[in-house]
């Protein structure tokens, strides 16, 4: 129903960049802060210029933390423990320079979120996103409304357990032929490339390295993992910028208030839809990751953001409404929002007739009732 909550899966990232945004907007966390100066276990971690990596550069998705998994996470229960996640994150290896590139941080995101509010702005991210939700109009009425079961939840609380939601339609089966060839093809292809190695390895070669390190660890960050069929109540679980909760309507109201002002200011909204890929960076890196991880995760189509927003070429934007590409003060020129690797979208277009549209999916056509 239009009641039913779905999980955002990577929409969910939006939300959590909005609620260090508002942070950000009251002074309490400054985007030019660095991670290391506050955050003694990430200082320590190993990798390349981690004591330049700011609050920008997690927002923006240009921290070279961007490989799927921390190494030392190796099962299931490791995953859904927020505070051994919280750890393992803080101690991964970054891949490159901060700034040198943009590629999606699908899993270290919303973690690097949650210790950037514990650590800079002396807060748990659960309330940051609680204070969000509350500047929302009309979703903080209707969470006073449903205490019991909100309209936009980072998580699913155990009081909440027996609420139905819908779930990711993707459960774990067994591969069909051409499943398996595919499958057989690109093992084939990271195993050539890690041959490769020494003083000539590319970038390139990098993010297939790295994809070739997740062997055998594909099921913590396949989309089955969300479809109810691993037996963990995976829906309980803390996992920030991996899912969320809420129904469309709930979403789209969120948009609405930020565009319209109601969540942030002005100068704080336009950092938001403002690009942050550095320059240089033609968005073919992010390309490399895409095709790399392509075996179990969808990333192609997640290709520039601005802090924490995904911007979406113009022209999807002017085919939906003509005048769209009107300019004017303070007016992004593409869409804004965030997309989801299952098919959901939620954007905003703007315009003269600025427009919000949320469509979740959760795989699941082909079952009745879904």
């Amino acid at each position: 129903t239009s009641a039913t909550p779905f999980n955002l899966l990577d929409i969910s990232k939006l939300l959590v960049a909005l609620s260090l945004l508002r942070l950000v907007d009251s002074g309490r966390l400054d985007l030019s802060a660095k991670l290391a100066e506050g955050w003694p276990a990430f200082a320590a971690g190993p990798g390349t210029d981690r004591r330049k990596i700011t609050v920008a550069h997690v927002l923006g998705h240009t921290a070279g933390l961007w490989q799927p998994l921390p190494n030392n996470v190796e099962t299931l229960s490791q995953l859904l423990d927020f505070e051994a996640m919280l750890t393992a994150v803080a101690g991964m290896q970054t891949l490159e320079p901060a700034g040198k590139s943009q590629r999606y941080h699908h899993t270290a995101f919303g973690f690097l979120c949650a210790g950037i509010c514990r650590h800079l702005a002396r807060c748990e991210l659960t309330e940051a996103w609680n204070e969000m939700i509350v500047a929302t109009k009309g979703v903080a009425g209707a969470a006073r409304q449903h205490e019991q079961q909100l309209p936009l939840t980072i998580r699913i609380p155990q009081v909440c357990a027996g609420a139905s939601a819908a779930h990711v339609g993707k459960a774990i089966t067994s591969a069909n032929l051409e499943e398996g060839a595919a499958m057989m093809a690109r093992f084939g292809s990271l195993a050539e490339v890690s041959k490769s190695g020494g003083e000539g390895t590319t970038e390139e070669d990098i993010a297939f390295q790295v994809a070739r390190e997740n062997w055998g660890h594909e099921h913590l960050v396949d989309l089955s993992m969300f479809s109810g069929s691993t037996g963990a109540n995976v829906s309980g679980a803390l996992l920030p910028g991996l899912q969320a909760f809420g129904t469309a309507r709930a979403v789209a109201e969120v948009l609405r208030s930020v565009s319209t002002g109601t969540v942030l200011s002005p100068r704080v909204f336009e950092d938001m839809v403002t690009t942050q890929r550095p320059m240089g960076d033609d968005g073919s890196r992010n390309k490399e990751l895409a095709a790399a991880m392509g075996y179990v995760l969808k990333l192609d189509g997640f290709s520039e953001w601005g802090l924490g927003a995904q911007l979406v070429p113009a022209t999807l934007n002017e085919a939906v409404d003509p005048d769209a590409s009107a300019q004017g003060p303070g007016r992004p020129t593409a869409a804004w929002g965030h997309l989801s690797q299952v098919g959901s979208c939620a954007l905003v277009l703007p315009g003269p007739r600025p427009r919000v549209v949320v469509l979740l999916l959760n795989m699941r056509s082909s079952v009745p009732g879904h």
